[in-house]
């Protein structure tokens, strides 16, 4: 199975675009598929009642036990360590900390068993562990520190990067009821794009008006050749 991973700040569209393309591509799956039929039915939940698998709050319970399960985990793999090390050393502010560190290591099993498995579709995450690593800026991690923790990681196959105006990602943003709580300065993106350019990996830029058929025509063609 391929990972392609949707890169760009809070605000630019990336959870739009993706159920855009879901409905119109049958081997591109969501986060919530995966979970379903990886995690649920193959791995961590066999024992699970097959009516639980159809409920809506699967996704939130499944995501935040990950993120409980892995935290005993660490030292299964040195790289994830070292990285929730150099976040926990750097951090200045604790609000929403673990959360966002529960997500971390939910979207690090996805790319974990994404890349293992052999089905033939598609994962497209709107959210993956790029934007999992920018968000930590908003606990006070500094561009440094945030690159060397991108270059930990495990890659995705392809990477979408999308860019639009701050003025457009703060509206969203206000609108979601966030009060520009979760607006991050373009220059953090720009980082991280750099970094995942310097190994080498796949992108593709997407336009960045999500009400045209263009960024989901750009991005199915980039699928097709991956």
């Amino acid at each position: 199975m391929e990972v392609i991973e949707l890169v760009g700040r809070p605000g630019t569209g990336k959870t739009t675009l993706a159920r855009k393309i879901y409905r119109q591509s049958s081997n591109i799956i969501s986060r919530s598929h995966f979970f379903k039929r990886e995690l649920s039915r193959g791995r961590l939940f066999r024992w699970m009642p097959e009516f639980l698998l159809e409920s809506p709050y699967l996704e939130d319970y499944i995501t935040n036990k990950t993120g409980e399960w892995l935290g005993g985990n660490l030292s299964e793999d040195p790289a994830l360590l070292e990285a929730i090390a150099l976040i926990l050393g750097e951090v200045t502010r604790y609000d929403r900390l673990q959360s966002r560190l529960n997500l971390l290591f939910r979207d690090y099993v996805i790319h974990t068993l994404a890349q293992q498995s052999d089905s033939d579709d598609i994962l497209l995450l709107d959210e993956g562990l790029t934007h999992r690593v920018g968000t930590f800026t908003l606990n006070g991690l500094t561009l440094p520190t945030l690159a060397k923790v991108a270059s930990l990681l495990p890659t995705s196959d392809l990477y979408a990067y999308i860019e639009v105006p701050d003025d457009t990602t703060r509206h969203r943003l206000i609108n979601r009821g966030r009060n520009d709580s979760l607006y991050i300065s373009r220059e953090v993106y720009q980082r991280l794009k750099d970094g995942l350019e310097q190994r080498s990996v796949r992108f593709v830029d997407l336009p960045a008006d999500e009400r045209t058929d263009r960024s989901l025509a750009a991005l199915i063609n980039a699928c097709r050749t991956t």
